[in-house]
């Protein structure tokens, strides 16, 4: 059974509830974090929302000295998934970059890569298909801020 159309609108929902009421500001210890169990037919899907945690899959790290933003990770049957948008002292094509030497180290093909103005983009996929990362870096504030999402079918996320 597919379980993708439920992951995605759980996870777009739950991202636009993790950045709230924090007066625009990142959290630490104590932040609010949602966990939500959503029950359908074919079965359900597991949300987590906040920005304590990040839950990546360990060979997908946060970029080094990044501060968490919101963070939304959800897992239906054995497919996972999650968005976590961050900001870093780095510029957009160097946060970019990193992405992609873990993802070449990973085994994906770059399926889309491009620049416009303060916005780097980089996407990449297992041929075949299966797991896929997709990294937006947009200059902000001497840094970059970042939205990384991922997808992995048949894995649990790891929590760091």
């Amino acid at each position: 059974m597919r379980r993708a159309p439920i992951l995605a609108a759980a996870m777009a929902a739950l991202g636009l509830l993790a950045g709230c009421d924090r007066g625009g500001q990142p959290g630490g210890p104590g932040a609010p974090t949602a966990n939500v169990t959503i029950k359908g037919d074919d079965g359900e899907v597991k949300v987590t929302a906040g920005v304590a945690a990040t839950n990546l899959p360990s060979d997908l790290p946060l970029y080094p000295g990044a501060t968490v933003i919101s963070n939304i990770s959800a897992q239906g049957g054995e497919d996972t998934g999650g968005t976590t948008i961050f900001q870093a002292k780095a510029a957009p094509a160097a946060v970019v970059d990193f992405y992609k030497q873990k993802a070449v180290a990973a085994g994906l093909s770059e399926t889309t890569a491009f620049s416009a103005g303060e916005r780097v983009m980089f996407s990449a996929a297992r041929p075949g298909g299966g797991r896929a990362i997709s990294v937006v870096a947009t200059a902000q504030d001497g840094g970059a801020q970042v939205q990384l999402t991922w997808t992995e079918p048949g894995t649990e996320p790891a929590t760091n």
